[in-house]
């Protein structure tokens, strides 16, 4: 009696070809650099955006603020003392609560999450369309100069909504 032959199907080996050391170093120095940017900046937080919960700027969570400071002072070899908070490069409003007193020309500002921020102005207004602020900003004078104009004269409330700016608008 002849025992059944048994054909294995032909092996196909699928090779790549490695990749070269400078590519290799470049891709992980590339991916490195773009995750820490991403992790350090606001990016991380705009593309896991959820509605409902604020979350707070990555590079202020341990252990990422040092890795971040690892990698610039060692291999960055940044100089520069690093900013993580207080740049003023953020966009958080702060809203102010106003008390104005007419008789003795004061506008006194006080921001509605920290009370004791408090700004004091004196006012004077030389025409009916102008406002003049002066008082102290951070302990710094501040002299400030408004002036209203006519909304009228605005080209978007007398012309309306042009996608297109036609001549003379368009130099």
């Amino acid at each position: 009696m002849a025992s059944p032959t048994v054909i294995d199907p032909p092996q196909t080996q699928h090779t790549t070809a490695p990749w070269s050391l400078a590519a290799c170093i470049a891709f992980r120095f590339c991916f490195v650099c773009f995750g820490l940017y991403c992790l350090s900046s606001q990016i991380i937080t705009a593309l896991i955006a959820i509605p409902i919960i604020d979350l707070p700027d990555p590079s202020s969570i341990p252990p990422w603020r040092q890795i971040i400071t690892f990698t610039a002072i060692r291999i960055s070899h940044h100089k520069d003392p690093l900013v993580f908070t207080g740049s003023g490069s953020g966009d958080t409003p702060a809203f102010y609560s106003a008390t104005i007193d007419t008789k003795k020309n004061t506008l006194a500002l006080t921001q509605r999450r920290a009370a004791n921020v408090k700004l004091n102005f004196t006012f004077a207004r030389p025409a009916p369309n102008q406002l003049i602020l002066d008082g102290l900003i951070d302990g710094h004078p501040t002299h400030i100069q408004l002036r209203l104009d006519d909304p009228h004269k605005f080209l978007l409330v007398s012309r309306g909504f042009h996608w297109v700016q036609e001549y003379p608008l368009n130099r």
